[in-house]
């Protein structure tokens, strides 16, 4: 499938270096999630306290929060499903 390449390596190490690069993907969007989730959160509580309080939102009203959150969350679940099938 992957063939030789110039410097002569085999299909199982072209095999090796796919799945550290798919890992390595698996991490990043595990950790974009993750920052995603809290920002998420963070815009949640912050329109909750400006509603109370009547103060000039931190975050931008235009950020939906549990949007973001839902984005974040299917995001890692393709994720997990994409790693259980391969």
């Amino acid at each position: 499938m992957f063939g030789r390449s110039a410097s002569g390596s085999s299909d199982g190490q072209a095999g090796v270096h796919l799945e550290s690069v798919i890992t390595g993907l698996t991490i990043a969007v595990f950790v974009i999630a993750a920052v995603s989730v809290l920002f998420g959160l963070a815009a949640i509580a912050d329109a909750g306290y400006v509603r109370k309080t009547g103060r000039k939102p931190r975050i931008s009203p235009n950020v939906n929060g549990l949007r973001l959150i839902v984005f974040s969350l299917t995001a890692v679940a393709l994720v997990v499903l994409l790693r259980l099938m391969s």
